[in-house]
């Protein structure tokens, strides 16, 4: 398997991004937006400040309303980014409720603390219930980077 480097599969600053989402403030202190990077088959989804159940519920609203959006890419959601996390293990079993992505998609969630990790592998164990089993936590962004692309190889 060649080596690769993930930081030269991401776009350039996002320049061979097809399209990225305006920056969305919710009520709270929590931004949010998307960059969908067509040519590497992968949406990224990025969080900062106070993540909140309507926040998450939103952002999943609008990759479903976006006409670029292909459910069959890769994501990536970048939440390193994120001060609290306010959600609760109810919350998270409401969000793995939404099928989004195709089950053969591989998404790679990214974090920084315990808790983060802890509500992702939740999220992780529910959708595996729903034949989604490629999900996956990380803690550095070259390995999830290196994961995601190894994934789409061959896609």
């Amino acid at each position: 398997m060649p080596k690769l480097n993930p930081r030269e599969m991401l776009p350039k600053s996002y320049g061979m991004v097809v399209k990225a989402s305006p920056f969305i403030w919710s009520e709270g202190t929590c931004l949010r937006f998307y960059k969908i990077a067509e040519d590497r088959r992968l949406f990224l989804s990025t969080a900062s400040g106070v993540l909140t159940l309507a926040d998450v519920l939103a952002h999943q609203d609008q990759i479903l309303a976006e006409p670029d959006f292909n459910p069959q890419f890769s994501q990536l959601m970048d939440f390193t980014h994120v001060t609290k996390i306010d959600l609760s293990a109810e919350d998270i079993c409401r969000l793995a409720e939404r099928d989004i992505f195709h089950p053969t998609s591989s998404r790679a969630i990214l974090v920084t603390n315990d808790l983060g990790e802890g509500l992702a592998r939740l999220f992780a164990i529910l959708r595996e219930h729903a034949a989604e089993k490629r999900i996956r936590i990380f803690r550095n962004l070259d390995e999830a980077l290196k994961w995601v692309f190894i994934m789409n190889v061959g896609k």
